[in-house]
């Protein structure tokens, strides 16, 4: 009997984890994932530094999707986000997040570039979003409703 229960609980668990892993791809094309308030997310290699609002990550093997920041936002703020991102294998957005859950691409895939974004209030969030992907993003931010930054 208890052979049983443990090959079941090993079973269950190797379920979970191959599940997981089958959710981080299917995060790329699922809207529903992408703005999911959790991450679920797994990297071969990431390495990152943030400088005063300008953000540098290498990163290989990525899928899933990594909140990198929040910001609170009032009525009538306005943002810029200077985006570079060279990507090697795989797909890759970077996607920013409205308070009603609307996403808007800021760059997918290889490609540099400005954009400014007026903001309503509410809470925004920053999110990568990743399949099998390996490459570099380098973005910097500019505005005051920066509340929560993570690299």
């Amino acid at each position: 009997m208890g052979k049983i229960i443990k090959l079941s609980l090993i079973i269950l668990l190797f379920n979970s984890c191959m599940m997981t892993e089958l959710d981080q791809r299917r995060a790329f094309d699922s809207d529903k994932i992408i703005v999911s308030e959790e991450d679920s997310f797994s990297y071969v290699k990431r390495v990152g530094r943030s400088v005063s609002r300008r953000t540098d990550i290498e990163f290989e093997g990525f899928s899933g999707t990594d909140t990198i920041l929040s910001i609170k936002s009032h009525e009538g703020d306005l943002i810029g986000i200077a985006y570079r991102s060279q990507i090697i294998t795989g797909q890759f957005k970077l996607v920013l997040i409205d308070p009603d859950e609307k996403i808007q691409s800021i760059v997918v895939n290889s490609g540099s570039g400005n954009t400014s974004i007026l903001l309503k209030e509410g809470i925004y969030r920053l999110k990568l979003i990743g399949r099998d992907s390996s490459g570099i993003i380098s973005f910097e931010i500019r505005g005051q409703s920066i509340v929560d930054y993570k690299v």
